[in-house]
């Protein structure tokens, strides 16, 4: 097990997490106490909310609110994307954009109407025109993988990977040549969590912001 000793100036961030049921996801109750426990008893700084081809804004407000104090919430959603097959690509936007990536992502929503669906890259920058602006994270050693062509064409966006095992994290670590290895709970907190994940990636930044975060990211050793 890959365990790393939380220094000064690192926060503990998991940037995966789903609050609601949609038709690309299975059936669950989303549970605000259970994350709320979640959070505390792993000692989480920071957490993005992230549904599957959709935001519901509303409930962001809400579970905003309710972590007050405990945790930086940040808006995202998790968008199925390729040209032929596709995978999956978490985007992330500031807290003060969220009004502005609610339109946005209100367009993916419309755009996949089951789980089958997609949009492709061409789609993707129809919508999101100023990539700069958002933390991409594409599903790189975790299935359903994002095509090596749509990562190819966003590679200037594109700063990090999400993987899926603490053995992938340490061997895409240790390769100089591949995208900054991160990793995260995918979780849907519900009353009947009883076992919390150890699925969050520590980031040497001082504020949870997505600025902060793709600095972070421009160096190997501040992940």
């Amino acid at each position: 097990m890959f365990i790393k000793v939380r220094d000064d100036g690192m926060k503990k961030l998991d940037l995966h997490i789903h609050t609601v049921k949609t038709v690309s996801d299975h059936d669950f109750n989303f549970s605000i106490t259970s994350l709320i426990k979640y959070i505390e008893k792993c000692h989480i700084d920071g957490i993005a909310i992230t549904n599957h081809n959709m935001f519901d804004i509303s409930q962001f407000r809400e579970i905003s609110e309710a972590l007050e104090g405990i945790a930086t919430v940040l808006p995202g959603i998790e968008i199925n994307l390729g040209d032929n097959s596709f995978g999956h690509m978490i985007c992330i936007t500031e807290r003060d954009d969220v009004e502005d990536f609610w339109g946005r992502c209100v367009e993916i929503e419309n755009r996949i109407p089951d789980r089958n669906s997609k949009v492709t890259y061409n789609d993707l920058i129809a919508i999101y025109p100023d990539m700069s602006k958002y933390l991409w994270i594409p599903h790189v050693d975790k299935k359903p993988h994002i095509d090596k062509n749509v990562i190819q064409k966003m590679r200037e966006s594109i700063l990090c990977g999400e993987v899926g095992s603490v053995k992938k994290f340490i061997y895409s670590y240790k390769d100089e040549n591949s995208l900054i290895p991160v990793y995260f709970s995918d979780l849907r907190p519900t009353d009947e969590l009883v076992e919390y994940p150890a699925r969050q990636t520590y980031f040497n930044i001082d504020d949870v912001s997505v600025k902060a975060i793709k600095k972070s990211l421009l160096n190997r050793s501040s992940v």
